[in-house]
């Protein structure tokens, strides 16, 4: 549901959504790439994103702080996804 709303947010324009999970195998959530690296690669492909979308947890807000890449963390599963409301995690 997620992945679907940005798409249509972002209709003009091309989307790869990749998505980076230690679960085997990866659930399909609709993404076009799917990693199950080392944390150290999977923390280097989020870090070039133009956008990071997940639960709460240090994993992304990492990668957002340290690459600067606006993030939004998902707490419900029912709410909307707007790209614009998207904000670099500060340390």
């Amino acid at each position: 549901n997620f992945i679907d709303q940005l798409r249509q947010q972002f209709k003009d324009r091309k989307l790869l959504v990749v998505a980076c999970s230690n679960e085997i195998p990866v659930p399909r959530c609709g993404q076009d790439i799917s990693t199950q690296a080392s944390w150290s690669a999977d923390l280097r492909v989020l870090q070039l994103c133009d956008l990071l979308i997940g639960p709460p947890s240090t994993f992304t807000a990492w990668a957002s702080y340290s690459a600067h890449i606006p993030c939004i963390h998902i707490t419900n599963p029912d709410e909307k996804v707007v790209a614009s409301n998207a904000r670099v995690i500060d340390g």
